[in-house]
């Protein structure tokens, strides 16, 4: 199915609508931490670091990234180019599942995972680029995050009514597909990059993709990770206990109020 280029741009519309609330949800809860210094590293090496960062800076900073990221893909929604689109959502899918490992990964006690503590701590380690070895990779990798998320998914299915209907299904699996899948366009992959090949001629699409079936494809994305970007901060502000900071706010309220209505409805 075809839409026109007017199509595209009241669908992009209504998103960046839902996106408002999340980007000031995001000022609101910078503002409530200590601001960020700026810091003289090593070398030519300078820039903005948090003095002692904890989880809720992991959480917001993600969050600020999966929000840049999904920005950027609206605006390369406008020229239909689907593969650098693609490569986006598999930084969205990283930091969005981290967020959500990170606050829900637990002991039996409630406190938090070995797992979801070494990862901050390996995150904020890494906060030098003097030289090429200031590289540090996290010791808790995204295979570990895809499978103790989809551990608890598994388990939470499994108390609920319906849950027959996913015997065999493997949550873990499926957090690893999604991320698979969209890492293809990453590396380019073989028959990812052979969709840009097509249309009369046919030809490579090096110029983007608007005016084809893809513009459709590219708007069902969008809505698709606006709603998880949209979950991971109601998320935050549940599990990091930001209640009382959004409801001196009236237009969080409103949202924050609209999404449980809108997820409750869905359940």
């Amino acid at each position: 199915m075809q839409i026109s280029s007017a199509q595209v741009d009241e669908a992009l519309a209504v998103f960046r609508g839902r996106l408002e609330p999340v980007e000031h949800f995001v000022s609101v809860f910078e503002s409530s931490l200590p601001k960020p210094i700026y810091c003289e590293l090593r070398g030519t090496h300078s820039g903005f670091r948090y003095g002692t960062p904890d989880k809720r800076h992991f959480c917001l900073l993600k969050l600020v990234r999966a929000t840049s990221a999904i920005n950027a893909i609206m605006e390369l929604a406008r020229a239909g180019f689907t593969q650098e689109i693609a490569v986006l959502i598999r930084t969205i899918t990283e930091c969005t599942t981290q967020i959500e490992f990170v606050l829900s990964d637990v002991e039996a006690d409630g406190s938090p995972s070995r797992q979801s503590l070494q990862l901050v701590t390996d995150y904020f380690a890494d906060f030098e680029r003097a030289s090429p070895d200031d590289h540090k990779k996290s010791s808790v990798n995204q295979s570990t995050v895809h499978r103790r998320l989809g551990a608890g998914q598994d388990k939470r299915i499994s108390t609920t009514d319906g849950s027959e209907l996913f015997v065999g299904i493997e949550s873990g699996q499926l957090y690893k597909n999604i991320s698979q899948s969209f890492s293809a366009y990453v590396h380019c992959k073989y028959p990812e990059t052979m969709d840009l090949y097509g249309g009369d001629g046919p030809h490579f699409h090096l110029r983007g993709m608007s005016g084809t079936p893809k513009d459709l494809e590219n708007l069902r994305y969008i809505n698709t990770f606006m709603d998880t970007i949209n979950l991971c901060a109601r998320s935050m502000i549940i599990q990091l206990k930001l209640t009382e900071m959004i409801q001196k706010d009236a237009a969080l309220v409103k949202w924050y109020n609209d999404e449980t209505a809108r997820w409750d409805e869905c359940a």
